[in-house]
């Protein structure tokens, strides 16, 4: 979970943040708004019924990529995305 403030996104949002709160985002602030965008957006397109598109739905977030997959039948869903970077001279560097 990390805000790569090289995209236009990471800076966007930062600003927006700023602009608002007259403070910085931390990595709760930054965490809650993305899960906010994702469920919401997911809840908008699909309805109640949501979850059965959980899947397969994909959204361009701040700092987050999720993948969800349901771990038992209508037990609920796991996020199975993970990512390892690093810094690089200041840039955000997936790690392979």
């Amino acid at each position: 979970r990390f805000v790569d403030y090289n995209t236009s996104m990471g800076l966007d949002f930062v600003k927006v943040f700023r602009q608002k709160f007259a403070t910085d985002p931390n990595v709760f602030s930054t965490q809650g708004f993305d899960i906010g965008m994702y469920f919401i957006s997911s809840l908008y397109l699909y309805g109640t019924n949501f979850n059965a598109a959980l899947e397969t739905y994909k959204m361009n977030l701040v700092q987050n990529d999720f993948k969800m997959k349901e771990t038992l039948i209508n037990s609920g869903y796991e996020n199975q995305n993970v990512r390892i970077i690093k810094y690089d001279k200041y840039k955000l560097v997936p790690v392979e």
